[in-house]
């Protein structure tokens, strides 16, 4: 690491982020009776001021609130803020989620400094690596992070001095896979962090091919379920254990797995549920829905949040963490788009054409052949024509020249299961 390094790193610990680093070194000495008070402050500051939630009795008893749907927080937004939003540091984000359907939502930074403190401390404490140090490569689609143009030189200077290399999976080109592997020989990562199904592709690419991979110290996946034979195939290809890391964009970490293999949820962020259909806690070993509780967005608690998410809750485990343990998740599949010239593009990058689109209601988009795209949409009113003209134009840049069919649709349609996917490709892949 060079001095450059060590003096911006000294300054973001010091100063930049000192309260963020703070928590996280405080989390290690966190306990379960912690997160019930910081449960119980929530709680009561919810229905103190904010106003969806000023019915309900104050008695701190989470069961008492009902679940909140994406539907309730499109609807509800203006009375899910806390009324004292003005004080507050506050952002709006957006997210497409696992379901199709986009929303926005406000978060503060409080709970950003929460967010990032919370993976901090499971990088550190579960698994020993520095997340600001530490050599990394990113395999993500975030266009924010991976394009150069878009983050500026700000970023891409921050980036450099946090060792920190993005690659860029929206688009999975011919030869970009070759790139990618050559790319991880040539920085040789302690941690390499993508997407679950990004990091198959690779994974298969470089057995299939027999390309020479560099093993990290750390290998985690995120933004998709990690399935079994997923797992497999990325720990055949890199020689090691892969981590999996529970979260979204609503409510960021939930969840992340220990050396033994173990989902620990992490509890002084998030208060997390399993839940029947009657809204009540599951047994351990039994299938739920799985509903989180922000516990540190003031500007807009998120409380009982259903994320459209199955998990099992899974007892204790002898890693020496406290935590909880989550036994499986299941959902959040994201489909990647074969191209006719053999390439792929990933799912996320279709979801983040309708962020902050207010005239959708929920979308999927559907790949019918190499040739033919279609896009269901339930509309809240009439779309400005540059709008679908900006989605068609990005859309042909990444897949090439292609039909795209609009079709209005009262419901979007769903999976046998029930299960409406935001992408769904009818191509066999075999990029991969």
């Amino acid at each position: 690491m060079s001095v450059l390094n060590q003096l911006y790193l000294a300054y973001d610990r010091r100063w930049r982020h000192a309260d963020r680093w703070a928590i996280a070194r405080a989390m290690g000495g966190l306990t379960e009776r912690d997160g019930a008070e910081m449960l119980r402050q929530l709680l009561e500051h919810a229905v103190r001021r904010v106003p969806f939630y000023r019915k309900m009795s104050g008695t701190g008893d989470l069961s008492e609130f009902p679940i909140l749907r994406k539907e309730s927080l499109r609807r509800e937004q203006e009375r899910l803020r806390s009324d004292d939003l003005a004080a507050r540091r506050w952002y709006l984000n957006s997210s497409g989620g696992s379901t199709g359907q986009p929303v926005s939502f406000v978060q503060d930074e409080v709970y950003t400094d929460w967010a990032y403190a919370a993976e901090h401390h499971w990088l550190e404490s579960f698994h020993g690596i520095d997340p600001m140090a530490t050599r990394k490569v990113v395999l993500w689609g975030s266009e924010r992070d991976v394009d150069r143009s878009a983050r500026g030189i700000k970023t891409g200077l921050v980036n450099w001095l946090t060792n920190t290399h993005y690659l860029n999976v929206f688009h999975t080109a011919p030869g970009e896979l070759e790139r990618y592997a050559a790319t991880i020989r040539r920085l040789r990562p302690d941690w390499l962090k993508g997407y679950a199904g990004s990091l198959y592709q690779l994974a298969r690419f470089v057995r299939r091919e027999n390309v020479p991979i560099h093993g990290p110290r750390l290998l985690t996946s995120s933004a998709e379920t990690l399935r079994p034979f997923m797992r497999e195939e990325i720990e055949q290809a890199f020689g090691v254990a892969v981590r999996d890391f529970y979260g979204s964009r609503e409510v960021g970490p939930i969840a992340g797995e220990c050396r033994r293999g173990r989902l620990h949820m992490l509890r002084f962020h998030n208060w997390t549920e399993i839940v029947g259909e009657d809204g009540r806690p599951v047994a351990p070993g039994v299938e739920g829905r799985v509903l989180v509780t922000t516990l540190h967005n003031l500007a807009m608690p998120l409380i009982r949040y259903e994320l459209g998410d199955t998990a099992v809750a899974g007892g204790s485990c002898d890693c020496g963490s406290s935590l909880p343990v989550l036994q499986a998740v299941s959902g959040r599949i994201t489909d990647h788009f074969p191209t006719r010239t053999g390439g792929l593009v990933h799912g996320e990058f279709f979801t983040h054409l309708f962020y902050f689109r207010n005239w959708v209601e929920e979308f999927q988009v559907l790949q019918e052949d190499l040739e033919s795209i279609r896009i269901f949409v339930v509309m809240r009113g009439e779309p400005p024509a540059a709008d679908q003209a900006a989605i068609e134009r990005q859309i042909r840049e990444r897949m090439g020249p292609c039909s795209i069919r609009w079709e209005r649709v009262d419901a979007v349609p769903r999976t046998p299961s029930g299960k409406l996917l935001f992408t769904r490709s009818l191509v066999e892949n075999s990029a991969g």
